[in-house]
């Protein structure tokens, strides 16, 4: 094993999965992108390898991913390559015999009858497993669960969500929709490897008062827009025009630059464009070109000859090149999942990365959001509203509903032109923002209010059970009031929470000791119970920050009169 130093926040990842997979069947690790969810499942399952004789199985929805898997499982565990089975028909590889196999979904599905069963199965881009529907994941495990009913099942992903059917775990679903996982085990967020270095600052220059929004509600919709006509929308010159603008005025000290299109005749007549404005700077990748093609493509622009690379979808999910500065979103979507996977690919940092550059001339940003943490999703109704078909418009002469690809109104005549169809985009350029991708900071119920200082009037110690996850925490309920002005708020006593370690372990516990040491002198309790028998420091007062819904403690006092109180 390669000399690897796991990070913290990873360290805290795997202490949590592994307390959680002791008691859950299916636990759910949401992590964004670069975190490392292969190295987290690589060092898990090393954890298990010489203490245990189980079997584990990891299963990916693409050759690439596979390919990475392996190697991360050869270069950074303690686990023999002898003992790694491939089951990979891209890789022309059908192993099923090791203790641990790697293997795509396409390929397993046909050897899940043989295969001896696994201990843990651990699912890459979990967000595409969708349950009941007789799909290949259903499939595996059922067959996996008869075999071994015990098993446990780990769930990776970056976007715990999925167009059509809202989040992937717990009821936040569309009505009828099974999900998987009752909730998510552990969050990896952007915020906070933003903030640690080790992912970019996401910069956005994003379209406003757009007039795309008219034409994508004339696109029609399963799931996401039809490719087809989403396709003709895009080609048209506006847009095409655009994209080449806006590379031109917002990147040209970009070094990487990757395109994201619709369609392959989208991104066709985008790379010709950019080669008209910026001689042979711009290469291409999709589906129609042969292996090879798309290899040549792909090494030209990573070693630098082009300088910018148009994609449709190859690119989109599983693609990693640090060196990546600027992505250029010219695919409109429905699918928060598919936009933050996209935004990825830019995110992670290099040597000599200065930024990170989104330029998205679509409504996506508008749509859904720029916090990354917390995008908006939605979760479908039931069933369609009845009579309302997308398929349909409205003449605006007479009125008549009729079938959207009508030229010519039954009932009165009228007739739509390719003019009026392009007017409403021909008028000008969108107008573009620049914006910072960024948690949203909450707003503040009292903007005018100082932290002010409270003198403590009571303090008490009591247990608090999880209604999420029915562990139970210690609560100190520290009572509060200043003697001469009333609080904003309904209780006057704000909590300080305690995990102690008969429910919790790992970096919660810890941060219970510290927070421990400042009420009390005694050791620090083992237990729910133990917590109950001890006595703790009441504190003189404690400075709060009354601006926002909740009281938040910023500073706690401990034998102090008014004249200690720092300023």
């Amino acid at each position: 094993m390669e000399k690897f130093k796991l990070r913290d926040y990873q360290k805290e990842a795997l202490t949590v999965l592994d307390t959680d997979l002791k008691t859950q069947k299916n636990v759910l690790l949401s992590a964004i992108m670069a975190a490392g969810k292969t190295v987290i499942t690589a060092r898990l399952i090393n954890k298990y390898w010489e203490t245990t004789d189980r079997h584990f199985l990891v299963l990916a929805h693409k050759q690439e991913l596979v390919e990475q898997f392996h190697e991360a499982f050869v270069t950074k565990t303690d686990i023999s390559e002898k003992n790694i089975g491939i089951c990979c028909a891209g890789l022309n590889k059908k192993q099923i015999d090791k203790r641990l196999t790697i293997g795509s979904v396409q390929t397993f599905v046909n050897f899940v009858d043989d295969y001896y069963g696994c201990d843990l199965l651990v699912v890459d881009e979990c967000h595409k497993i969708f349950i009941g529907t007789g799909s290949q994941y259903d499939q595996i495990i059922d067959s996996l669960r008869v075999k071994t009913p015990n098993m446990r099942l780990l769930g990776l992903s970056a976007t715990c969500f999925r167009l059509g059917s809202g989040y992937i775990y717990g009821d936040r679903c569309r009505p009828g929709t099974i999900n998987l996982f009752p909730k998510i085990n552990h969050k990896i967020s952007y915020e906070e490897l933003r903030e640690k270095g080790f992912l970019m600052p996401l910069t956005g220059i994003v379209a406003v008062n757009d007039q795309l929004s008219a034409e994508l509600e004339n696109v029609d919709k399963s799931g996401d827009y039809v490719l087809d006509q989403l396709g003709r929308v895009m080609t048209k010159l506006i847009h095409i025009e655009t994209a080449v603008e806006a590379i031109k005025e917002h990147a040209g000290d970009s070094n990487r630059i990757c395109v994201f299109a619709c369609t392959i005749d989208h991104a066709e007549k985008l790379k010709d464009a950019i080669n008209i404005e910026f001689p042979d700077q711009a290469t291409i990748v999709h589906s129609k070109l042969t292996q090879i093609e798309r290899a040549a493509n792909m090494q030209g622009w990573k070693k630098g000859r082009k300088r910018i690379i148009v994609s449709v979808n190859i690119l989109v999910e599983g693609f990693d090149f640090p060196p990546l500065d600027c992505l250029v979103m010219v695919r409109p979507t429905e699918s928060t999942g598919l936009f933050l996977q996209a935004i990825g690919r830019v995110l992670r940092i290099h040597p000599g990365k200065e930024k990170a550059l989104l330029i998205d001339l679509t409504t996506n940003t508008e749509k859904f959001g720029a916090d990354l943490d917390n995008m908006k999703v939605t979760i479908p109704k039931a069933a369609a509203e009845q009579g309302k078909n997308k398929n349909e418009k409205y003449c605006p002469e007479c009125d008549e509903k009729i079938h959207i690809v009508v030229k010519i109104c039954t009932k009165c005549g009228y007739e739509w032109t390719v003019e009026e169809n392009e007017k409403i985009i021909a008028k000008q350029m969108p107008e573009l923002k620049k914006i910072l991708f960024q948690k949203k900071e909450p707003e503040k119920l009292f903007p005018d209010v100082p932290p002010t200082w409270y003198e403590v009037t009571d303090i008490s110690i009591n247990t608090h059970t999880s209604k999420e996850n029915g562990k139970k925490l210690g609560q100190i309920k520290i009572y509060y009031g200043n003697g001469i002005e009333e609080t904003y708020y309904k209780n006057s006593f704000v909590s300080v929470w305690l995990c102690l370690s008969d429910h919790y372990d790992g970096y919660a516990v810890e941060k219970a000791r510290d927070t421990w040491e400042q009420f009390s002198n005694e050791a620090f309790p083992e237990s729910v119970d133990e917590l109950e028998e001890v006595t703790i420091n009441q504190p003189t007062r404690i400075l709060l920050d009354c601006s926002e819904k909740w009281p938040k403690i910023e500073e706690i006092c401990f034998d102090c009169d008014g004249d200690d109180l720092p300023f």
